[in-house]
Parts: structure tokens; sequence; C-alpha cells
């Protein structure tokens, strides 16, 4: 599929929210945790299946999903849930990147 997602762009987007997480949560004074929660949730690329399986190939959290919120959190009513297994390695993955939270050493 020449759509696929290719590691260098996962990375790139992983870095891009990374990044944009932390300056929205600074700029608005709201928790780091509520706004990368509310942005991996809503990224496209959780949503749709082909997506969801591009991240959880490219990621190095494959199974955060399972161990932090049960492997039944893997599993819907039609069989393996891509977008709850890829909502875990894009959010690991973007939580553990060194530019999120980082200070940009402004005073």
């Amino acid at each position: 599929m020449s759509d696929e997602i290719t590691y260098q762009e996962y990375w790139t987007e992983v870095a891009d929210l990374a990044k944009s997480i932390t300056e929205e949560a600074r700029e608005y004074d709201r928790d780091i945790s509520e706004v990368l929660h509310e942005a991996i949730n809503s990224h496209s690329w959780v949503i749709y299946t082909w997506e969801a399986q591009s991240i959880i190939r490219h990621s190095q959290n494959e199974n955060y999903t399972a161990v932090n919120f049960g492997a039944d959190s893997c599993i819907d009513a039609n069989g393996v849930s891509w977008s709850a297994i890829a909502f875990g390695c894009l959010y690991g993955d973007v939580s553990e990147h060194p530019d999120f939270g980082a200070d940009k050493g402004e005073d």
C-alpha cells in the first residue's frame, strides 16, 4: 500500500506531537497528561485501522495498552482492537520522547 505510514514519518510525527502537546499544555496552563490523552485519542492514525496497524509496526511500545490497561482492552466485539493498541503505542512513544514536557530553558 503506497499510503502506508513509514518509519520516518511515524517518528517525525511522534516528535512533532511531543513538542506541540508540551507547548499547548504550557500556553493554556493545562495538565500535560490530559492534553496528551486528547491528542492521541483524536489522532487519525489511531482512529483508522490501516493507520493503527502501521503505528503498531513502528512503535517501541507495542505492549503499552496490554500492560497499562489490561489485555482485555486490546479486544473488542469484533476481535482485535487495533485502535486501542495503537493508542497505547503512540501514547507511550510520545510520552517517552525527550521533547515531551521538556523545558525550553527560557527564563
